[in-house]
């Protein structure tokens, strides 16, 4: 008989039936199945609680009277090993074992008291989370409602403003037509549109043509129908395309048409005295008396077309060098044309000035419609503002923080461990990542997916309790070489202080973190430390 076997026999009428076989019930002493008998009646050995008769299916429980009891394989009694979870040595014969019990108990108990104040402190610093949270998420819907009412008066104002900006706009047009036929006028005043002969209208014309500005375009639509030119079609332009290089270009005739220009000039000056800023006036230059020194760099703005000849030979050499880089500047403009591309003549400096500065100043922004582009600028843009703080209030109203707003506090907060030359940073309700040394940026190890409640019966024991009851679950995190994408699961369980406890990698790029917070503590485990210690006043109630 093994030891304790006949104290087992006086508790018989508390045991189970056989687990695999109901119909065999260890009814006293009328059945003939005998309890701790030496011989195994029950398929499973349940019926041998107290002997090694069914190993090695069979349990063996040892009383661990004063401390708490433990059920070992059947195999291991009377093995001539002292099994530490039976403390009170009955998996051995009488005298070969120790009782370590009651010092072990009385270290059991000091860390279940030590772990009861954790749990309660823990409770009270919760209790002030979550008044804290639900302060907090209640000045959170404050805060939308007060957003959402400001929408509503934004959106308005960005409608009148919208309104205002077209009242603003439309005036700053008129201004600037009038601004520009303004200048269109003094500008054909310039050019001497009005004493033009329609032969001289025509080559200003195709001169002018092609190039940008709101002025020259009025200009050139007032050349056009004074000289009445037409809009020319296609065929007719490659026409005159063809006919360009058949145009009189004989010194005679440039010589002609400077005299021509001079004498007109000479005419003006001679009727008032007048210095008038006039096209022809502007390409021939001043006139300059006999006696007066002719100033530095005046050119006239037909110089390639109308310049006389000088018998001198620095004017030859001068026009030799000229045209040079005329011939390089028509040769590079039949490059252009061969490629289907339109080339503007260039215009001398002084024409150049003229044109820019008629165009300068017509588009300038009407103040009153730049204060109303301005302010539908700003209104749209606190639009954006207040929908963005809106949608992130409402995200964060779609969390689990907790039944009471406990854990409503760790958002926007992060919790950091270093493990060798790694510092694990958890930040709940964001993201998760790896950082090396004191870099700022580092490996994500995951975004945010939610938080877990588990209950009593699934809780997760750590350190030999059964105490963590929520999880944090961190997914997509950068991926492994020729791996998955990393992953956190932060084990949340009850603590004094929010700090992170322990990080490790249990499989590739699956990460583990657990983390304490009074958050996660609750009565739950109170009742739990309770129904353990309850647990080892009796064997029975393991059986």
């Amino acid at each position: 008989m093994f030891p304790f076997s006949s104290y087992y026999n006086r508790f018989v009428f508390i045991l189970s039936p056989c687990t695999t076989r109901p119909s065999l019930s260890l009814l006293f002493p009328y059945n003939n199945l005998k309890v701790n008998d030496n011989f195994c009646d029950c398929p499973d050995g349940s019926d041998e609680p107290g002997t090694s008769a069914c190993a090695p299916e069979g349990r063996f429980y040892c009383l661990n009277e004063g401390h708490k009891g433990a059920s070992i394989p059947s195999s291991k009694v009377n093995d001539g090993v002292c099994e530490f979870a039976c403390c009170d040595g009955s998996d051995e014969a009488p005298g070969v074992c120790p009782n370590r019990c009651v010092p072990l108990a009385a270290a059991r108990n000091e860390e279940r008291m030590a772990r009861r104040k954790v749990i309660e402190g823990g409770m009270a610093k919760k209790m002030e989370y979550i008044k804290n949270g639900e302060a907090k998420m209640e000045s959170r819907l404050k805060e939308l409602a007060s957003l959402q009412a400001k929408r509503i008066r934004v959106g308005t104002q960005i409608t009148e403003a919208r309104t205002q900006k077209e009242v603003e706009e439309a005036k700053e047009m008129v201004a600037r037509r009038e601004a520009v036929q303004e200048a269109a006028a003094k500008l054909s005043g310039e050019l001497g549109v009005d004493g033009m002969e329609k032969e001289k209208l025509v080559e200003v014309y195709r001169q002018l043509k092609g190039r940008t500005g709101e002025v020259l375009k009025v200009v050139l639509e007032e050349i056009k129908l004074k000289a009445e030119i037409k809009e020319e079609k296609e065929g007719e332009k490659e026409e005159e395309e063809e006919g360009e290089g058949k145009r009189d270009t004989t010194e005679e005739s440039r010589q002609k048409e400077a005299a021509l220009m001079k004498e007109r000039l000479m005419n003006r000056r001679e009727k008032g005295g007048k210095k008038e800023d006039t096209f022809f006036k502007k390409q021939l230059g001043p006139v300059l008396a006999d006696d007066e020194e002719e100033v530095e760099h005046d050119e006239s703005i037909f110089d390639d077309h109308y310049a006389e000849d000088e018998d001198d030979e620095e004017d030859e050499e001068g026009e030799d060098e000229e045209d040079e880089e005329e011939e390089e500047e028509t040769s590079g403009k039949k490059g252009n044309k061969e490629k289907g591309e339109e080339v503007l003549e260039e215009l001398n400096p002084i024409l150049k000035d003229m044109l820019r500065e008629a165009e300068e100043g017509v588009n300038e922004p009407l103040p009153s419609a730049e204060a109303a582009r301005k302010a539908l600028t700003e209104a749209e843009k606190e639009e954006w503002e207040l929908n963005k703080r809106v949608k992130e209030i409402e995200s964060e109203g779609e969390e689990d923080y907790g039944g009471g707003f406990e854990f409503y506090l760790l958002r926007g907060k992060c919790f950091t461990k270093m493990v060798n030359k790694y510092k694990y940073e958890m930040c709940p309700y964001k993201e998760a990542q790896q950082l090396e040394g004191s870099a700022v940026s580092g490996t994500k190890l995951g975004k945010w997916e939610g938080m877990e409640r588990l209950n009593a019966s699934s809780s997760i024991k750590t350190a030999g309790r059964e105490d963590i009851l929520h999880k944090f679950i961190f997914r997509h995190g950068a991926k492994c070489w020729n791996g998955p994408e990393r992953s956190l699961t932060v084990l949340v369980g009850c603590g004094l202080e929010d700090e992170v406890v322990r990080v490790n990698e249990p499989s590739m790029c699956e990460y583990e973190m657990e983390f304490r917070t009074p958050a996660a503590c609750s009565s739950v485990l109170l009742e739990e430390e309770e129904e353990e210690e309850g647990g080892g006043e009796g064997w029975h109630a393991e059986l």
